[in-house]
């Protein structure tokens, strides 16, 4: 299917961006090798080419310019990422605009558009550009797994989760619990965390594996049989690795329980259970919380390339449409 269609569908192979300029879907395993080595200098190393990273989507597009390619992204219908350029390629600003006003035209205007894993370097060619820095700043830490002493109070019990039906089988009591965790921090401010439903989700199962719901950790306390803390597991694939590695899908403990240990012990328990398995236990966390500190005292290292997200919110998307 071939269209110059300005209305966004998985289907589509082709929009034009300009007389010169337009994205042609591409396969998905050509298109890793030129993002694993075009995509951020910083993780390319030797013997790369036999380990690139591997995106699994079916939304990646090369960037032409008549008919040389210049570069590639990932697109939806409100969002792109991992936008790269091929040397000696220079007129990147025009590129992005380009695609910010294919991205306007998808858009109803209900919602923010989002860019998402831009580099530090690229952060000055979005904002030109029109996106707004958001302040949602966040990176990834990590660990190796290890077998690691855990003492837990009599007073608390230990439980697994279970997943029914593409959720957890006690889904409002892990949202709740989340919720009053992150509830007036500087997480649901930068998150958008404004009520349970924002901790309620779908959960893809090859993700949310048994490892990883074994080595989730759901605290209860045994005089009330409330739930008061969760660690919760899934397998993630950092910067589109081909191998998936474990990372901590949400960990909260409830206001009235902390500084008791319990993050701690439930992220031992974590590194515990995934030893001999796996090799890395990864866990994102925003700039400037103190989960950075408690991450970094058990031995986790932040990643040295930061994750930023730009948005064109949902009133300059509507202004923008307003003037065309």
């Amino acid at each position: 299917m071939c269209t110059n269609t300005r209305t966004w569908s998985t289907d589509l192979t082709f929009y034009a961006l300009s007389d010169q300029f337009s994205l042609r879907k591409a396969d998905a395993k050509a298109w890793s090798i030129y993002y694993s080595v075009y995509y951020n200098q910083a993780h390319n190393g030797f013997f790369k080419e036999s380990a690139f990273d591997v995106y699994d989507g079916d939304n990646s597009f090369w960037v032409f310019k008549d008919e040389a390619k210049i570069g590639g992204v990932i697109l939806s219908a409100s969002s792109m990422y991992n936008l790269f350029f091929i040397p000696p390629f220079n007129d990147e600003l025009n590129v992005v605009k380009l695609i910010k006003q294919l991205l306007v035209d998808f858009s109803d205007g209900s919602k923010d558009i989002t860019v998402i894993d831009v580099l530090p370097h690229q952060v000055d060619l979005f904002s030109r550009a029109g996106f707004w820095v958001d302040i949602n700043r966040s990176r990834w830490m990590q660990r190796p797994t290890e077998v690691l002493d855990i003492i837990w109070d009599d007073c608390v019990r230990i439980e697994t989760p279970v997943i029914e039906n593409g959720k957890y089988a006690n889904e409002l009591e892990i949202a709740e619990l989340l919720f009053e965790s992150f509830k007036g921090g500087i997480n649901a401010a930068r998150r958008g965390h404004s009520s349970n439903e924002s901790f309620m989700f779908n959960l893809n199962l090859n993700h949310f594996t048994s490892s990883m719901l074994n080595a989730s950790t759901l605290v209860y306390d045994n005089n009330t049989n409330q739930l008061v803390g969760a660690c919760l597991l899934f397998l993630c694939n950092y910067q589109h690795q081909r191998i998936f590695s474990p990372g901590v899908f949400n960990i909260g403990v409830l206001p009235t329980y902390r500084n008791k240990g319990l993050a701690s012990k439930m992220l031992k328990r974590a590194l515990t259970h995934l030893y001999g398995d796996y090799p890395i236990l990864r866990i994102g966390v925003l700039q400037g919380t103190y989960a950075e500190s408690l991450y970094y005292n058990l031995g986790f290292m932040p990643l040295d390339v930061e994750v930023e997200r730009l948005v064109l919110p949902s009133s300059e998307i509507k202004l923008l449409k307003s003037i065309q």
